[in-house]
């Protein structure tokens, strides 16, 4: 039982330990203030078990997610670059970053990004991940 749970039951004993009269005006209000109090409590409490069951489907979703991502770039991607015409991230590769342009997938525009790696090619690096090689 959850603590909204809880008050609304206690408000409910003070009621019937007040001897709130149903059959008056007063009573009728108080009485049907305490019925409307406990089915907001049943209602959120519906909710939060609703949330809770939604937040351990996410997590699995992003566990799902986190595997996938692994098995698909398989650490084969060295890098990122965000297209600058619709912005989406794109992973690359050795052969992608020699071509020195790309077709972005999401907006099928073509671009290039030669300047963007210069600094790792004058690193002596053969793969442009910036080691000494």
């Amino acid at each position: 039982m959850s603590i909204l749970f809880e008050k609304v039951s206690y408000l409910r004993g003070l009621a019937d330990g007040m001897e709130i009269d149903s059959s008056t005006k007063e009573g009728k209000l108080l009485v049907n203030i305490i019925d409307a109090l406990e089915e907001f409590a049943e209602v959120i409490d519906d909710i939060d078990e609703d949330l809770s069951e939604l937040d351990d489907a996410v997590l699995d979703l992003e566990e799902d997610l986190t595997a996938l991502e692994e098995d698909f770039y398989d650490e084969e991607y060295i890098d990122e670059i965000e297209c600058p015409e619709c912005g989406e991230t794109i992973y690359l590769d050795d052969d992608m970053i020699l071509e020195d342009s790309i077709i972005c997938p999401s907006c099928g525009k073509v671009f290039e990004f030669e300047d963007e790696f210069e600094d790792d090619e004058d690193a002596g690096c053969c793969c442009s991940c910036g080691c000494e090689e």
